[in-house]
């Protein structure tokens, strides 16, 4: 698949590739659509619990708009810390040696989905 980017989106992956964090454009693409699953994953959830807020709403069973923005609020920043931790354990393993190449990543992704690279 060949993909078209603006300057400034080259631009981008040319930096994070020349800050040494990552091996190659393909990595960086790699990370960002991983990073992308995981807010789609995040948007579903959060419509889920407004759909949720919404029946109970109906249903008479409601809490204030006060509480309800803290829940989402801890809801958002759990998530964050959650994805914090991941990113910190991979660079850890990274640094410990026990990464993997952007091939073996690759086949990995491919079979989660059913698919062989």
């Amino acid at each position: 698949m060949d993909i078209d980017l603006t300057p400034e989106h080259e631009e981008l992956v040319a930096r994070m590739v020349s800050s040494g964090r990552y091996a190659s454009a393909e990595e960086v693409i790699i990370v960002a659509l991983q990073l992308l699953d995981e807010e789609e994953r995040w948007r579903k959830y959060v419509i889920e619990k407004i759909d949720r807020g919404l029946a109970q709403a109906e249903a008479g069973q409601v809490v204030s708009l006060e509480e309800a923005k803290a829940r989402i609020d801890e809801l958002r920043q759990q998530w964050v810390n959650e994805t914090k931790n991941k990113i910190a354990q991979g660079i850890a393993q990274l640094d410990a040696g026990e990464g993997i190449t952007v091939d073996e990543l690759q086949d990995r992704l491919a079979k989660r989905r059913g698919k062989q690279h």
